[in-house]
């Protein structure tokens, strides 16, 4: 199953924790279940509220050109 997580400036690093979930049921199934891409309006490197930054891919339903 392909899952998108969109993430926005400034986001909340809290969000991220949905991925180490997916992989942990990857593993423990032995195989791929999820598929999961952290997406963005525009993709690149997001900034979080702490100042982390996130590698984002660009989300499909952009209507930046």
């Amino acid at each position: 199953m392909k899952i998108g997580l969109v993430v926005c400036p400034d986001f909340q690093l809290i969000g991220l924790a949905a991925i180490a979930t997916l992989e942990v049921a990857n593993k423990r199934a032995g195989e791929t279940l999820y598929e999961l891409d952290v997406l963005s309006e525009e993709g690149g490197l997001i900034m979080s509220s702490s100042g982390m930054q996130a590698l984002t891919k660009r989300s499909r339903t952009s209507t930046t050109p």
